[in-house]
């Protein structure tokens, strides 16, 4: 459990950053939860941590979010609070698969259009969070690479764009696409390395907001620490995995 004074302080932080919350609601988030009986599914464990993170977004920011739950296809829901999460959940339900790219694209071109002052909802901050909430890899991973590189060629500083996946599950998170996001991006051309990934153990601990914190905290490897031979043989592994 994070104190009073903890969560002061990551907001002050996260406070300068407009934030998607991409929400997995692929067939597989009707599974249980690992190690927590309390909730009959996955879905039901992510309505309460997304209730909880709108709840410290308004009372230590002020701030609203932009939600996008997402399978085969995504829904947008802007001006999120407290008051109207409801709406989000409401008649949803888990199905399909796992299609990132299409909400991923929409996150980093709807903040740039937005920054650029072509809609009206300004947003508050002039920097961007995206945070991805899934219980498995997605479809597309190398589609998905893509967006992220080019979204880092429009960056002129590090920290002016991030991208956080939050795994749930045991074992969601390691091996395999994420870490290809997390680690290779950089050398295979994205302009900064904005990737991080947080494991379950520390989204329980920690909740959405701690677990952003902590992702900005984890050392980043830069795309020096991997040889050529290593990256040929992580992107063959990924290759096979989808076959």
């Amino acid at each position: 459990m994070r104190s009073q004074a903890v969560k002061i302080a990551d907001w002050k932080y996260l406070k300068d950053y407009e934030i998607y919350l991409l929400i997995d609601r692929s067939g597989s988030m009707e599974d249980e939860v690992d190690g927590d009986p309390r909730y009959r599914s996955r879905w039901e464990w992510v309505q309460k941590v997304t209730a909880d993170f709108a709840g410290e977004a308004k009372d230590f920011a002020g701030k609203s979010l932009t939600v996008v739950p997402f399978n085969d296809q995504m829904s947008v829901y802007r001006d999120i609070t407290p008051a109207n999460l409801g709406s989000v959940f409401r008649g949803m339900r888990p199905q399909g698969a796992t299609n990132l790219m299409t909400p991923l694209q929409f996150a980093f071109q709807d903040f740039e259009n937005r920054t650029k002052g072509s809609q009206p909802n300004q947003p508050v901050g002039r920097k961007l969070l995206i945070a991805v909430i899934t219980d498995g890899e997605p479809q597309y991973y190398e589609t998905c690479a893509r967006v992220i590189v080019e979204a880092t060629q429009k960056q002129t500083e590090q920290f002016q764009k991030e991208l956080i996946f939050l795994g749930i599950g045991e074992n969601t998170i390691g091996e395999g696409v994420f870490n290809f996001f997390d680690d290779a991006l950089m050398a295979q051309g994205a302009k900064f390395d904005i990737v991080d990934v947080v494991n379950f153990d520390e989204l329980q601990d920690l909740g959405i907001a701690g677990a952003m914190m902590e992702g900005f905290r984890h050392a980043k490897k830069q795309s020096g620490d991997f040889s050529d031979n290593e990256l040929a043989r992580m992107l063959k592994k990924l290759q096979r995995k989808g076959r």
